[in-house]
């Protein structure tokens, strides 16, 4: 088993300089155990909220 962090990207914020939007922080929802496949594994679905994505740390 791997480390596995689930978030959603953060809300754009407003840079006054520039006056154009930028991402904001991620917010992590889930980190922890997760697992790994072998060369061409497949995951099954991961159920959720919709716009959530995975990255592996």
């Amino acid at each position: 088993m791997g480390t596995v962090e689930i978030f959603r990207p953060g809300e754009p914020v407003l840079d006054p300089d520039s006056g154009e939007y930028h991402p904001g922080p991620d917010q992590i929802l889930y980190t922890g155990a997760g697992a790994i496949f072998a060369s061409g594994g497949r995951p099954g679905p991961v159920p959720g909220k919709t716009g959530v994505r995975r990255r592996r740390r």
